[in-house]
């Protein structure tokens, strides 16, 4: 009996180092509005100030569209509830749990990020309590944003679920892209970068991450990495259907909103 243990810790042990911490990161969601399914979309957990909260897109919990017309998505049902699948440790295993999106007397649970004060972006943080068999792996939106610039061409990962698509379990599948515009500088006067990515439906609220093995010094000195480093540039959003070309909402911007939201 003790043998058997002991290798059951063993192969969860071997298991946990095997798994990639983006793909722990990235969780499937599941829309619902009363007993009508809606669709399926993507979501990740942050750290800020030590609480956790569950960050998608502001069209997730609305099925609206982010834009000026703000037309419904799907269908005319307004969403009142997440499904999503947590880690309930590092073995593989996973916890359906239903997130409410509004409060008893219908006011929305989540907080709006907001670009210029007053502009909506297209991203909610909807405080997380604390779950029993839940495991949290928060995404560290402000790891190193200093240090490692993005540039065009650089290749990026997008982290979620392309039509509710699953790789093992409730772990996440990987598309790749590259940068398509210019990082330092804002697209379509928003805080957003281009992607040139074949993204689906269901990937929405998906981290980005870039693999990034070197990086620049202030002087514009190329350094190598001793190990790389998947880093955190944004939020997917959408994608611009013409072009194919998709849009992220940057890092330094939701880095900055949370930390002023949460303080």
């Amino acid at each position: 009996m003790k043998k058997l243990l002991f290798f059951l810790l063993l192969a969860n042990a071997a298991f946990a180092q095997q798994v990639s911490y983006p793909s722990r990161s990235s969780l499937l969601v599941r829309i619902f509005a009363d007993t009508a399914y809606l669709g399926s979309a993507t979501g990740f957990v942050v750290e800020v100030n030590h609480k956790n909260y569950f960050i998608t897109n502001w069209h997730v919990v609305t099925n609206r569209e982010y834009n000026a017309y703000g037309r419904p998505l799907m269908s005319s049902h307004v969403p009142d509830r997440l499904w999503i699948f947590f880690n309930k440790d590092t073995a593989g295993n996973f916890k359906q749990v239903k997130l409410p999106l509004h409060d008893a007397s219908g006011k929305p649970l989540w907080r709006e990020l907001r670009h210029n004060d007053t502009m909506l972006a297209d991203i909610v943080a909807i405080p997380l309590p604390a779950m029993k068999e839940v495991k949290y792996f928060p995404v560290n939106i402000g790891a190193q944003l200093e240090k490692f610039q993005l540039r065009a061409m650089d290749n990026v990962m997008i982290v979620g679920f392309p039509f509710g698509r699953r790789s093992v379990g409730f772990f996440p599948v990987y598309k790749q892209g590259t940068v398509a515009s210019e990082p330092y500088f804002d697209y379509d006067d928003k805080p957003v970068v281009l992607i040139d990515s074949n993204t689906k439906p269901g990937m929405s609220g998906s981290p980005v991450y870039a693999h990034i093995d070197d990086y620049y010094t202030s002087t514009g000195e190329r350094l190598r990495l001793a190990y790389p480093v998947d880093q955190f540039i944004g939020i997917y959003a959408a994608q611009e259907m013409l072009p194919e070309l998709g849009v992220v909402w940057k890092a330094p911007f939701i880095y900055e909103q949370l930390q002023k939201m949460f303080p």
